[in-house]
C-alpha cells in the first residue's frame, strides 16, 4: 500500500507498506502507470537498493500482484511472457 506521498508525481521516492514492513521505492527510473494515490495497492518492479529496505524501480503500477505492475508498465504482451517463466527461468 502507497504510504507517501498523497498522490505520486515527480518525487525521487515513494514509501510503500508490505506484508512485511516499509519500502522505499526509488522511482526516478520508473515507468509510472496510472493514477497512485496514498492507500491505493501497488506492485513495483525492480531490484533490491543499498539496503534490504529499499528498491529500485524499473516499474510501479497500481494493483496487487507484481503481474498487474507489470501489465501497466510494460504492455499485455510481457505480462503473458511473465507467466511463460518458470521458477528456474528458462521459458517453458
Amino acid at each position: 500500500m502507497l504510504e507517501w506521498p498523497g498522490v505520486v508525481a515527480n518525487e525521487p521516492f515513494v514509501i510503500v507498506r508490505g506484508d512485511d514492513g516499509v519500502y522505499y521505492v526509488g522511482v526516478t527510473a520508473a515507468r509510472l502507470e496510472g493514477a497512485i494515490t496514498a492507500g491505493s495497492r501497488v506492485s513495483a518492479l525492480g531490484v533490491e537498493g543499498r539496503t534490504a529496505y529499499e528498491i529500485s524501480a524499473g516499474g510501479i503500477g497500481s494493483g496487487s500482484s507484481a503481474e498487474a505492475a507489470l501489465a501497466q508498465t510494460a504492455g499485455d504482451a510481457a505480462a503473458s511472457t511473465s507467466r511463460a517463466v518458470c521458477s528456474t527461468g528458462r521459458q517453458r
